[in-house]
């Protein structure tokens, strides 16, 4: 702002001497009001929202997976179950519309500034590898391979929906979906809120890699075949390493008794570990004594860190008598 330079009194009446007290005052005046003037002229700034890292957060654990978010959101009571998916949790962040419990997440129309995050747990009809569920990882979630999606819209009024699909630790065939909804005004300050909550998400328990040496992979082959001869006698055929050997079998792999012994060959194809902190062995059985109706059977088993059999998939059919 331009300052009032000095005044030698009236046009035609120029004096080379001091300034007035008149003229002092006048100045004065001047002065005052321009600067008040000014300072009415400066608009409000915007409402700045503090960014992620300093917004005070509280811990989500639920199923097998934990997060921080801020303390602003609010959780809504929601039910939510199929025979493939379930609801773990919602929140809705700042400027909350009314929703009665439970809240029915259909009929809930977010307000302008406010955001919707959405956690679903869905699973396949049958057993899948986490490579099959996430087949275009760009990113990670919870240390596992995640896929990410932008869309313009969504559900629930948003302007704008985030999702990032991963797998579910230490299951198979289980992946979750955190779903952020947005209406603006303040998208990308929301959207920003949103991704520092799903940049905060781990496995609860921790996940920890598995050893890939072979003692570790002995060890772990031969706890699972002793844990899946407790169902069938049909497993006490397996080598206890990669391998194959024939051997008669009296059971099929599922326990039932057969109508006459039958001479197969019972091979281990791999045993590797997955990011799901869970063991793969790939098993099968051939029919050995050259009948007609000879097949083989290829078995999927996944096993946990202690031996446990996780899920197991059978795929093709073997004549056993």
């Amino acid at each position: 702002m331009a300052w009032p330079t000095r005044s030698f009194g009236w046009p035609g009446r120029e004096r080379a001497g001091g300034v007035g007290l008149a003229a002092i005052v006048v100045g004065a005046a001047l002065i005052v009001g321009a600067v008040l003037a000014g300072c009415q002229m400066v608009p409000p700034g915007p409402t700045v929202r503090p960014s992620p890292s300093a917004v005070e957060r509280a811990r989500f654990v639920a199923d097998g997976i934990a997060f921080e978010y801020p303390t602003t959101w609010q959780r809504l009571d929601v039910r939510g179950h199929t025979s493939l998916s379930d609801t773990v949790v919602a929140f809705i962040g700042d400027s909350a519309p009314p929703c009665r419990a439970p809240c029915d997440l259909d009929a809930l129309q977010l307000a302008p500034g406010s955001l919707l995050f959405l956690v679903t747990r869905y699973a396949s009809p049958v057993p899948r590898d986490a490579t099959d569920l996430i087949k275009h990882p760009s990113t990670t979630v919870a240390g596992l391979p995640a896929e990410v999606e932008v869309t313009v819209g969504g559900r629930n009024g948003a302007d704008a929906t985030l999702t990032w699909r991963f797998p579910v630790p230490r299951s198979v065939g289980s992946w979750y979906e955190l779903a952020v909804r947005v209406r603006g005004p303040g998208q990308d300050a929301l959207e920003a809120e949103a991704t520092a909550v799903v940049g905060s998400a781990r496995a609860d328990p921790p996940l920890a890699p598995l050893p890939t040496d072979r003692q570790a992979r002995t060890r772990i082959l031969e706890l699972a075949l002793d844990r899946l001869a407790e169902r069938s006698t049909a497993f006490r055929c397996f080598p206890r390493d990669v391998g194959y050997r024939t051997d008669v079998v009296r059971q099929d792999v599922w326990g039932t008794a057969l109508d006459r012994p039958a001479v197969v060959s019972c091979a281990i194809e791999s045993v590797e570990p997955t990011v799901v902190g869970l063991w793969k062995l790939r098993l099968s059985l051939r029919s050995a004594d050259g009948s007609s109706g000879a097949g083989m059977e290829q078995l999927t088993v996944w096993v946990d860190a202690a031996g446990a059999i996780a899920s197991m998939h059978v795929e093709g059919d073997i004549d056993e008598g």
